[in-house]
């Protein structure tokens, strides 16, 4: 099947790690948490309120990882 594979614990902490490290997410003080929904993981990126700015889908961790990969 072309299901993409589903990311890893290791990939995803580095996702997360990168993410929480990105200049602007330090800038604006937001936070970055992984949420499962109905068995899928999502990551949401918070501003100080706790409102949901942006929410990246499963099929997007890897276009971000290798954005990020790129941007080292």
């Amino acid at each position: 099947s072309d299901k993409p594979r589903k990311i890893t614990d290791e990939e995803l902490e580095k996702l997360l790690k990168s993410l929480r490290e990105h200049p602007g997410v330090k800038a604006n003080n937001l936070t970055v948490e992984v949420v499962t929904e109905n068995l899928v993981q999502l990551i949401f990126i918070k501003d100080p309120q706790g409102n949901v700015i942006r929410r990246v889908t499963e099929d997007q961790f890897y276009s971000l990882l290798d954005s990020m990969d790129q941007a080292n």
